[in-house]
This record gives C-alpha cells, sequence and structure tokens, in this order.
C-alpha cells in the first residue's frame, strides 16, 4: 500500500478503494469472496488465478518486478 494515503482518508479506507480499482482493473470483482483454491479446493478458473497473481504482483508497488 503506498506510504502516501491522501489525508483526511483512513488507512482501511484508502486500502479498500484501492483494492476494488485493482480487481475492477484486472476484471475480477466477482471473485472477491471466492478462494483461489487448489487441487483440493475448487476456487477461482485458471484465468482468474492468473489474474488475482499479477494483481498481487502490482499492487505490491516493486520497482522491479521479474517472473
Amino acid at each position: 500500500m503506498s506510504k502516501n494515503v491522501p489525508q483526511g482518508l483512513d488507512k482501511r479506507v484508502y486500502a479498500r478503494i484501492i483494492r476494488d480499482i485493482t480487481m475492477a482493473t484486472f476484471g475480477i470483482t466477482h471473485t472477491i469472496n471466492t478462494k483461489v483454491g487448489n487441487d483440493f479446493v475448487r476456487g477461482v478458473s485458471g484465468g482468474e488465478r492468473k489474474r488475482v497473481t499479477i494483481a498481487e504482483v502490482s499492487s505490491g508497488g516493486a520497482a522491479v518486478q521479474c517472473w
């Protein structure tokens, strides 16, 4: 999460806003309450799983990202 939280905005509210924007950007808003899953637990689809991973990495704020 950015260290530059806008003035007068609670950190939790700011985190929710960033989460919602990120999920909308990657088209995964419908999976907000779905577990990612694994071989034993059914979760999001394969394509959605990839988008979740990309969203996680992009929200980390790293200057360089290696795949």
